[in-house]
């Protein structure tokens, strides 16, 4: 009974590893006075290897390789996740040109969390070829363009100072940077790249339950988020950024990283549930 009870401690504990995470790191965000990006970043470190020792907890030895190694990578996504949300809002003024390593981070690790998306899933699905037949087909189909544009997205936002820079030494008001740099053409390819990753990740996780991978209520929450990522892409395509109060929420599913944070409850899930 006690085992059964610390198992359940456990797993609560690992599912909020990205906001635990978040909220211990943040104390030490370089863009709060003090702080250096340095101090920053072995915090993560720190957070990130707690957490590693947390799941060995309840980590299923029994996986096949590829299958662990896949959701490990997963696994990491979140924990990088809690580093790039620690950080907070960035500053998109003039003052970012004082500190371009802190964006520059942000969006390497965003890079890292894509690169890691990328082999966890290859690994997975080269392995489980025979297992998911004709799956792998349409996998494929919507995980390329979800990967492509959100790899141009990701390399576009990261020479975002160096666009602010440019557009200063023109003269021009650094306040209107932003609607220049994200214009309609940017924000609409990345609903269209949001719905081909949400898209994806919810015939992802199908799949994964359909061979008995992950838990059923694993699949019903990740497709429920996946479902209103996609919402929120369309809402944002049709309507622009500008949305109502009242759905102002659905922005929280557009950024960048929200994705990878999806795809962190589906590793935990791959690498804990027990083997039948």
């Amino acid at each position: 009974m006690l085992k059964i009870i610390v198992r359940v401690v456990v797993l609560i504990l690992l599912v909020l590893v990205p906001f635990l995470g978040t909220t211990f790191v943040a104390g030490y965000s370089p863009y709060r006075e003090g702080n250096t990006l340095e101090s920053y970043i072995a915090a993560s470190f720190a957070a990130g290897f707690v957490s590693l020792l947390v799941l060995l907890l309840a980590l299923n030895r029994k996986l096949s390789t590829a299958v662990m190694a896949g959701g490990f990578m997963f696994f990491l996504i979140g924990l990088i996740m809690a580093s790039v949300l620690g950080l907070g809002p960035p500053q998109n003024g003039p003052e970012m040109l004082q500190h371009t390593e802190r964006e520059h981070y942000r969006y390497f690790i965003l890079l890292l969390n894509a690169a890691l998306f990328t082999a966890g899933f290859l690994l997975i699905a080269k392995e489980r070829k025979q297992e998911f037949g004709s799956w792998n087909r349409w996998l494929l189909v919507l995980f390329v363009p979800a990967m492509v544009l959100l790899s141009l997205e990701l390399v576009y936002h990261y020479h975002y100072a160096e666009g602010l820079k440019a557009w200063i030494d023109q003269g021009e008001h650094a306040e209107g940077f932003g609607k220049h740099y994200d214009n309609q053409t940017v924000v609409n390819l990345g609903c269209i790249g949001r719905c081909f990753q949400y898209g994806f990740l919810a015939l992802f996780f199908f799949v994964l339950h359909r061979f008995n991978h992950i838990r059923k209520g694993t699949l019903i929450t990740l497709m429920f988020l996946s479902a209103v990522g996609m919402i929120s892409a369309i809402t944002i395509l049709v309507h622009g950024m500008q949305l109502p109060n009242a759905i102002q929420f659905l922005l929280v599913f557009f950024i960048p990283g929200a994705p990878f944070l999806v795809l962190y409850w589906a590793g935990l899930s791959l690498l804990t549930k027990p083997a039948h």
